[in-house]
């Protein structure tokens, strides 16, 4: 192969592995809502938050989400689905969560698709949070709004 032929064969090569690596990636702004049922003390009530944003950014397949109705700083996992690369899971866990069931915090397990081709996506999760007060079941909807980095900080040591 000629070497004009070579660098364009290598380019390609390149263009198409960048393009595979990209394709679960999470990074960038989701908007949606959470729709919430909590239990407690006082017996079981209902509330959605509406119109939330969560941020992230994803490193490899270390995910750090921003959630900003409650200020929740959380960090995961991402596992792409080997059939569909656009489509996997993430699992994640509020920053700070411990093994001492009095100790506020939340966890959660979300299916998630991306288009890498126009930035969209789907974010669909169910997460659990509690304290030693009350338990929060909630399912969480979000579409990507955008694939710009928000720079989610990593959790603090």
């Amino acid at each position: 192969m000629r070497p004009l032929g070579r660098g364009i064969a290598i380019g390609l090569l390149v263009g198409l592995t960048a393009g595979q690596a990209r394709a679960f990636d999470l990074t960038g702004t989701w908007k949606g809502k959470q729709i919430c049922k909590t239990t407690g003390t006082d017996g079981t009530t209902k509330f959605t938050e509406k119109d939330d944003t969560l941020t992230i950014t994803q490193i490899g397949t270390e995910v750090r989400i921003h959630e900003a109705a409650f200020n929740s700083l959380n960090t995961g996992l991402a596992f792409a689905f080997t059939a569909n690369p656009d489509k996997g899971a993430v699992a994640f866990r509020e920053c700070g969560l411990s093994e001492n069931t009095a100790t506020k915090g939340e966890m959660g397990n979300a299916k998630v698709t991306t288009k890498p081709s126009t930035g969209d996506g789907k974010f669909v999760a169910v997460v659990v949070f509690t304290d030693s007060t009350l338990v929060d079941t909630c399912k969480w909807r979000y579409k990507r709004t955008s694939t710009a980095d928000p720079g989610v900080a990593a959790c603090p040591q």
